[in-house]
């Protein structure tokens, strides 16, 4: 949870879109198919708020994911940051 998106985090329509999605999509993770339970399910914005804050509350822009599958579509065209260290010695 971003801390500039926290406030939006804690309202009732976001909470009632979380419910809705995880309804829809059955308590699955869309990425990898696996049951998520309760409270352990991850919501994920496929358009990032940040991006277009329009979207926030659109439930064609929010998806069910395990935690696991949360990280990677985060972390998912991040370059790592460059230690320093030549590989290729």
């Amino acid at each position: 949870m971003y801390s500039k998106n926290k406030s939006f985090y804690n309202t009732q329509a976001w909470k009632d879109l979380k419910a809705y999605c995880y309804e829809r999509d059955k308590g699955c993770c869309q990425r990898c198919g696996k049951f998520v339970f309760g409270k352990r399910a991850h919501h994920h914005h496929k358009v990032p708020i940040s991006v277009n804050p329009s979207l926030k509350l659109s439930k064609r822009n929010v998806i069910t994911l395990c935690p696991r599958c949360h990280m990677i579509v985060e972390n998912e065209g991040k370059t790592k940051k460059n230690t320093g260290f030549d590989w290729k010695l």
